[in-house]
């Protein structure tokens, strides 16, 4: 499924989002933990987080920054400016590993652009992104599959 940050904050599978956000949670001292269901969850008090905090609605914005970011759905919502001016400082200071610099790099610019427009970040799922790239991904892996046929026969080798 791919999700749809605005701003260029995020443009990508959602399992994409779910890892770079646990690696956040990771690099700020939040622990993960299993769900009953086995889903691989941030370690919150989830009883306090309401519907409209997974929509990126706060009465009074979170002692922690992160905690936007860490409960908000990936199908929708936003994350006011207010918040992502907050979230961009945050995540600024920590430690990042190297394989998520760049998505973390793109995120923080996204809140400030958003920011420097007084907009929010709107968070979309797009079915048809999710469609086309799994197609170009089917298409790439047969791509990839023909190659190895043709370099497997060119060697006089038998595939199975």
């Amino acid at each position: 499924m791919t999700l749809t940050i605005s701003h260029g904050a995020f443009c990508g599978m959602c399992s994409e989002f779910h890892d770079w956000r646990f690696s956040v949670a990771n690099g700020a001292g939040f622990a993960l933990e299993e769900t009953a269901d086995g889903m691989t969850s941030i370690a919150l008090d989830w009883n306090v987080v309401s519907d409209d905090n997974i929509l990126g609605v706060w009465t009074a914005p979170p002692a922690e920054a992160l905690l936007v970011l860490f409960t908000h759905s990936d199908i929708g919502g936003e994350i006011t400016s207010v918040d992502a001016r907050r979230l961009a400082d945050r995540l600024s200071e920590l430690p990042i590993p190297q394989e998520w610099h760049v998505v973390t790099q793109r995120f923080v610019a996204g809140c400030r652009l958003a920011v420097s427009r007084n907009e929010p970040l709107q968070f979309t799922y797009d079915l048809a992104a999710t469609v086309r790239r799994l197609v170009i991904d089917s298409m790439l892996d047969k791509l990839f599959v023909d190659q190895v046929h043709q370099e497997v026969r060119a060697a006089g080798l038998i595939m199975i």
